[in-house]
């Protein structure tokens, strides 16, 4: 099975070769914590997944405001794809909409739409709302459960040979249509990448392309 995590797009040589300076193999690192005051939130340390890389579940979402804007915000740019194995490995699903109700905090024009139990008077409740939901991927797949807005975390490290760089860009894309000088940037980051020059000239003959059927209608 696979998920997808959007990294840093200058993360890929350290997560392609390692650090020996560092003392880091190869890999993703399962380093970021799923929460700072909660106390079991906080020692949960983890690397974030969608299980798809535009899950519809956050891209049609109403209900917390723009939380698919919001996502991309944070996140890297560069999907990447891991392979992983729900009965074995450390894979869990946790309900991002506790957490999307808390960012709500700072933005009251939405509590109206977002379900109450969803929001939370602090951060600290939100993010033990949050950290309770976790349960094992594979019980969420066979149980049949429902999250409105599914989050993926691996908590533990996943090698090299698990990860790939994904053939779908959707971000990137998004930056690369922003204009000139932001798409100019990120060329110049992109074409550092050997693993995505298949999908990056496939990009650029499918907007010549474009151009092409546009300049044939007019």
């Amino acid at each position: 099975m696979k998920v997808y995590h959007y990294a840093p797009l200058d993360s890929w040589f350290l997560i392609k070769n390692g650090s020996k300076s560092e003392g880091l193999k190869p890999g993703l690192h399962a380093k970021g914590r799923v929460g700072q005051m909660d106390p079991e939130a906080w020692k949960t340390t983890a690397i974030f997944c969608l299980d798809d890389p535009m899950p519809q579940k956050w891209v049609d979402n109403k209900q917390f405001g723009d939380v698919w804007g919001r996502l991309k915000s944070g996140v890297g740019k560069l999907l990447l794809e891991i392979e992983i194995d729900p009965e074995i490995d450390p894979v869990f699903v946790i309900e991002g909409a506790h957490n999307e109700g808390g960012k709500l905090l700072s933005h009251p024009e939405f509590r109206e739409t977002a379900p109450a139990s969803y929001l939370h008077e602090d951060i600290t409740e939100t993010e033990s709302a949050y950290i309770k939901t976790k349960i094992p991927l594979r019980d969420y797949i066979e149980g049949g459960v429902q999250y409105i807005l599914p989050e993926i975390v691996i908590t533990g490290d996943v090698s090299i040979d698990k990860i790939s760089v994904s053939e779908m860009q959707p971000i990137l894309e998004e930056k690369l249509r922003e204009g000139e000088v932001v798409s100019a940037r990120y060329e110049e980051r992109i074409k550092r990448i050997t693993e995505l020059s298949t999908w990056y000239q496939h990009y650029k003959q499918s907007l010549e392309q474009k151009e092409s059927r546009e300049i044939k209608i007019r």
